[in-house]
């Protein structure tokens, strides 16, 4: 008999309330066997999710669960059931159940032992055909398993490994079951392993499989530290899914479902931690449907508080919560009801705050499905659409974005290769419907004339403001135009529901070291700006303020928390500029991002008043729309409601519409945006420059601590092009030309350039930035030798300021005293750690930390952020911008003809060796 638990038909009411749209799972009752025992469960089970066109129904024994469990994946695999028996007996449900499949093969996991040739005899009389995948043990039956699954998969993108074998049979179980969701997830295999040992049928299919991750689920308790250290062998890495408990160690397991592997929990279904036999059954359905479990114990309402929480969250997806058996106590099953219960909020005004950050340009959706523009504005129109629970007096919905709205890179050069259209970005953000956008360090990248092309390339009824309460644009006649206009300001007040809502903007102190914000003045007294204009909104009546900053951080001494304890009257903070992925257990996240996971959302931090104020932000390139649910009460003061945040408040992974929670592009963005771009991107593509010999190394953190060929060939081109183009532009002709080029300014980390073609598509990849190249002429050993000490005075913190070098060879040691700067730039200590300097000719310029007697003046080649100060380098403003991109000059230098100087279209190993030829030598410090 089939019950529906009371919270099936709440959590319908609140998707309908709250839901962001994601496809419907089947219409399944929630199963809970009221009377049967867990084999019927079983069939229940089956009966109620798998469809009568499975091909396959698998066989396990009840009275042990290694066979069973090695069989989940591959029954995911197939969409297929998993189905017990006990002893010779075939349950009347289970052959029922087997007759509405109709399967063409019924296969039996493990031997006669196992399953006996009675039972076997049983099916086959009912019509079915029988195989068996059995071996002469448990471990020989999971490996043909393996080989089974392996043949319909093209083989193991993960080994997961679990306790098979235990001499206390309550013993073994309750960790190991917790892989068989994930499993089914992964389409990968289980391998049982022995308490004390690795057995060899194991070993074996690992060396078979060397380049497989390999993931241990359960504690030292189930798989020991020895047999871990023979599951990594000599050059493996082994990682863990574990809890203390096997409630915790099913969280941990539910949590690597969907952050790690996409899974949405939809449909969730209860498992007893008394049982094994029901989690098994619906672990392969869950595999199969991309949905989850988690395990209850049975009893002990205390033993699952963390199960409780995870049961909590995510309110605005679930559909379904389906406890599974008949095991648990009435206490834990009204535990069950309560934690999956929403319970409407009630308040003077609900406030949804739906804001995302560094958008950076990365219009596209990743390769497994996850971001892209045209499913963000989908996602946030949704949301801002979707009506409020009950219990609001009045609400209201405030759409914002935090900063870099733009990046340089070849996407964005579409639009700047048309001087005369709009910024397709702009277009594209236009639909997003925000009330109000921060101006980031990334919107100053290409000057003040492209931020303002951006601003203006904005279209509708409604413009939004751009914000920054920290920036004077006085002196920029164009943008301070937009400011006149109310386009850019300090603050701005919306309308939303019946209320008032002021959103204050801020951008990092920082810059202009890190931008090209030319003629802006950057505003340094971030509390006191900040204070002061909440103040301002204060008096104004306004007394729900929001601030949205970019600081390059949420943490640290100048990040968004210590900023909140040095002001009052801020009700929430959405920051920009660090990357941070905010979530608490069991949100899903695009793979990969756990393993980053900051805090949880939203991090919660004291005013100088002692009122607690929500911090948010997301990670960037469109992969997340953060959604905070905010309560407040008549006075406007915000509501102390945790529980309600953690149910519906999140980052909410933006998918295409083939994932489970995916959405529909918006149509507009994938034909005015996508469209252009991705013609101008392909046609880089095509242009094939040249070839190369090597691998061209900008990845990060090797181009900013190290000498890499990629930032040799960089600065070569441009020295090159000093040296060639220079006396056109008035500089002296035989002057001694050196280059430099900083390694921040190399942003190809991780993408494959070389050997073979390099593409146009490539330059762009590699040196992005609108930097144009400038010269020094006259420059001083000593001006370059406190250059160099600027250049390499934090290769410990990975700092972009790591200069690569042309025509000099350094020798640096860390453990001499590196240059340190006031606020102001100012060199108070100038450092020591350029140990040595000379030409490319061996001409020595410092010898012992000191410059020689008589060493030359030269000129400096170096891109014009960086002559500006940018990365904090200590150069006056006595330079010349010579009218070439670095990018066009690193094109050029590498199809140059060799008798012009250039490469000739041909990089080869002996000019850039992967490495570096030893131009740059570091000793010292730690390593």
């Amino acid at each position: 008999m089939a019950v529906r638990i009371p919270v099936v038909a709440f959590v319908a009411t609140l998707l309908a309330a709250l839901l962001v749209a994601v496809p419907s799972p089947s219409d399944a009752a929630a199963v809970r066997g009221a009377q049967a025992g867990p084999i019927d469960t079983t069939a229940e089970l089956s009966g109620t999710y798998v469809s009568e066109d499975a091909p396959r129904a698998y066989i396990a024994r009840a009275d042990d669960y290694a066979d069973a469990l090695a069989g989940s994946p591959l029954a995911a695999a197939d969409g297929a059931p998993i189905l017990f028996v006990e002893g010779d007996t075939v349950s009347e449900a289970v052959l029922a159940e087997l007759a509405r499949i109709a399967p063409d093969e019924v296969i039996i996991l493990g031997g006669i032992a196992a399953v006996s040739e009675a039972a076997e005899e049983q099916i086959a009389q009912a019509g079915h055909t029988t195989r068996r995948l059995a071996g002469d043990n448990r471990f020989e039956t999971a490996i043909e398993v393996a080989g089974e699954l392996d043949a319909s998969t093209g083989g193991p993108s993960t080994l997961y490994f679990v306790e098979g074998e235990n001499a206390d049979d309550a013993r073994g179980w309750p960790d190991a079951i917790n892989a068989a969701t994930i499993a089914g997830l992964d389409g990968s295999p289980i391998l049982p392993v022995n308490a004390e040992r690795l057995p060899e049928e194991i070993a074996a299919y690992i060396a078979a499989n060397p380049d497989a991750p390999r993931v241990i689920v359960g504690g030292t308790a189930a798989v020991t530290e020895e047999v871990e250290s023979a599951i990594a062998g000599e050059e493996g890495e082994v990682s863990r899914i574990a809890g203390d408990t096997r409630v915790t160690t099913s969280v941990a397991a539910y949590d690597h479902a969907v952050s790690e592997l996409g899974a949405v929990p939809t449909n969730r279904f209860v498992i007893p931690g008394c049982s094994y036999v029901e989690g098994l059954a619906a672990s392969a359905i869950a595999g199969a449907n991309g949905w989850t479990t988690v395990m209850v114990d049975c009893e002990n309402l205390a033993a699952s508080v963390d199960a409780f929480d995870i049961l909590g969250s995510t309110l605005d997806l679930v559909e379904d919560t389906v406890v599974v058996g008949n095991q648990f106590t009435d206490e834990v099953l009204m535990g069950i009801d309560g934690a999956a219960t929403f319970e409407a909020p009630e308040a003077a005004f609900c406030l949804r705050l739906l804001h995302h950050n560094d958008g950076e340009s990365d219009l596209f959706p990743g390769s497994e499905g996850y971001g892209g523009l045209a499913n963000m504005v989908t996602l946030a129109n949704t949301l801002q659409d979707a009506p409020f629970a009950e219990g609001c007096d009045d609400s209201g919905v405030v759409t914002v974005t935090s900063g870099d709205n733009f990046l340089a890179g070849p996407e964005f050069q579409a639009s700047l290769s048309d001087e005369d259209g709009p910024i397709l970005d702009a277009l594209g953000l236009s639909l997003m419907n925000y009330d109000a956008l921060d101006l980031g360090n990334h919107d100053f990248d290409f000057n003040p004339d492209v931020t303002e092309r951006f601003i203006t390339s904005f279209v509708g009824d409604d413009l939004p403001p751009f914000l920054s309460a920290n920036l004077d644009f006085t002196n920029e006649p164009g943008l301070q135009a937009l400011v006149d206009d109310g386009r850019i300001a300090p603050s701005t007040v919306v309308d939303t529901g019946d209320t008032q809502v002021g959103i204050i903007g801020l951008t990092t102190p920082g810059l202009a070291s890190i931008s090209s914000p030319r003629n802006v003045e950057v505003l340094q007294d971030i509390v006191g700006i900040t204070q002061a204009e909440v103040d301002r909104l204060t008096d104004e009546g306004v007394d729900k303020i929001i601030l949205i900053s970019h600081l390059q951080g949420i943490g640290g001494d100048d990040g968004d928390l210590a900023l909140i304890g040095q002001i009052d009257g801020i009700d929430a903070v959405v920051a920009g500029g660090g990357d941070e992925v905010l979530a608490d257990t069991g949100d899903p996240l695009i793979p990969g991002d756990l393993g980053s996971v900051f805090d949880g959302y939203p991090i919660l931090v004291d005013d100088t008043d002692g009122t607690t104020v929500p911090v948010v932000t997301t990670s960037g390139n469109y992969g997340y729309l953060g959604r905070l649910e905010l309560l407040f009460d008549a006075d406007g003061n915000l509501l102390e409601t945790r529980p309600f945040v953690d149910e519906v408040s999140r980052m909410v992974r933006v998918a295409e519409e083939s994932l489970a929670d995916g959405v529909p592009a918006n149509e507009t963005v994938v034909n005015d945006v996508y469209a252009p771009v991705q013609a101008f991107v392909d046609g880089l593509a095509e242009d094939v420059i040249a070839t190369s010999e090597v691998r061209l190394n900008g990845d990060r953190p090797d181009i900013r601590v190290s000498e890499q060929n990629a930032g040799n060939l960089v600065a070569d081109s441009m020295r090159w092009f000093v040296e060639d183009q220079g006396p056109s532009f008035g500089l002296d002709p035989d002057a001694i030309v050196v280059g430099v080029q900083n390694g921040g300014g190399i942003r190809h980390a991780g993408e494959e350039i070389g050997p073979g073609d390099i593409t146009a598509l490539d330059t762009f990849s590699m040196v992005p930035f609108p930097n144009f190249v400038a010269a020094f002429e006259d420059f001083t050993i000593e001006e370059l030798q406190q250059l160099l000490e600027r250049a390499y005075f934090d290769i410990e913190g990975v700092n972009g300021a790591f200069l690569h070098l042309s025509n000099l060879v350094v020798e640096i040691d860390l453990d001499e005293q590196p240059q340190v700067q006031d606020d102001d730039g100012n060199i108070t200590t100038p450092g020591a750690r350029v140990r040595s300097l000379t030409l490319g000719d061996g001409t020595p310029l410092i010898t012992d930390g000191e410059v020689v007697d008589g060493a030359p003046t030269v000129t400096l080649s170096i891109v014009d952020f960086s002559a500006r100060g940018g990365d904090g380098y200590p150069l006056d403003d006595d330079f010349e911008v010579l009218g070439a991109t670095y990018q066009q000059v690193l094109t050029d230098f590498i199809v140059a003809a060799t008798d012009d100087g250039g490469l000739g279209g041909e990089i080869t190993a002996e000019q850039y060796p992967v490495g570096g030829e030893g131009r740059i030598t570091v000793t010292g410090g730690e390593g």
